[in-house]
């Protein structure tokens, strides 16, 4: 498990892994129900769809989700699975992800893989995301 000061070196290099990626990702949702809570729907909208770039950018999209009668595209990292609202995608993109990925029917979110603990503060999220959409970055997977 890394700690808050190989996390800071990590964005400020560039050099990311799966455990940034995920610890990054679970920030920004984090902050996005913080912002939820206090109804400023701004800021909120804008930490899901940081969250949902770095998902589209770095990891592998593996199968849809059918929960409740709503579709969700399902990312997979090292440790976890992540839920994008197919909502969010072009309909040339949902098409071709219904052709070529299966779909679960699901009654809920499953909640599998290593528990991430902690939160990296919005400011590191955001140069997190500023060096992804800058393309400055190296990706080292840890497997």
């Amino acid at each position: 498990m890394n700690n808050m000061e190989n996390y800071i070196k990590e964005i400020e290099s560039g050099q990311f892994n799966y455990e940034l990626i995920e610890m990054v990702i679970h920030s920004l949702n984090v902050h996005a129900h913080k912002y939820k809570k206090e109804k400023k729907h701004n800021r909120e909208r804008a930490c899901y769809e940081k969250k949902e770039f770095i998902m589209e950018s770095l990891l592998e999209p593996i199968e849809i989700h059918r929960i409740k009668e709503k579709k969700y595209l399902v990312f997979k990292g090292e440790n976890h699975r992540y839920h994008e609202p197919f909502e969010s995608f072009e309909m040339e993109d949902i098409i071709f992800f219904q052709e070529n990925l299966e779909t679960k029917r699901l009654t809920k979110f499953p909640f599998d893989g290593k528990r991430v603990v902690g939160t990296l503060p919005e400011e590191l999220c955001d140069k997190f995301y500023d060096i992804l959409t800058k393309k400055q970055y190296n990706f080292a997977p840890l497997i």
